[in-house]
This record gives structure tokens, sequence and C-alpha cells, in this order.
């Protein structure tokens, strides 16, 4: 399984950051508005029996 790191855009400076790096916050200007782009999913590589 590979997790998907969560991504953000920031709606302050329009800045790309990881979310769970950063606790939520855009490391540029600190602003807490975010558009969530990626990290809510995760990818199966494979089924093992």
């Amino acid at each position: 399984m590979d997790i998907v790191k969560g991504e953000a855009l920031c709606m302050e400076c329009q800045s790309l950051y990881n979310v769970m790096k950063n606790e939520g916050k855009c490391p540029c200007c600190g602003s807490q508005e975010k558009k969530v782009l990626g990290g809510q999913q995760f990818i199966v590589k494979d089924i093992g029996y």
C-alpha cells in the first residue's frame, strides 16, 4: 500500500505544501486557509493470498 502525501494549496499566497509536515499551516505565510489537493486516498499495490 502506498500512502499519498497530504498536499494543499494555500488560499492566501497560492503556495503548495505538505499539510501534515506543516501542521495544517502554510510555511510561507502561516495561513490555515487551504484547499486539500491530495492525501485523502491510498493506492493498493498488491493483494496477496
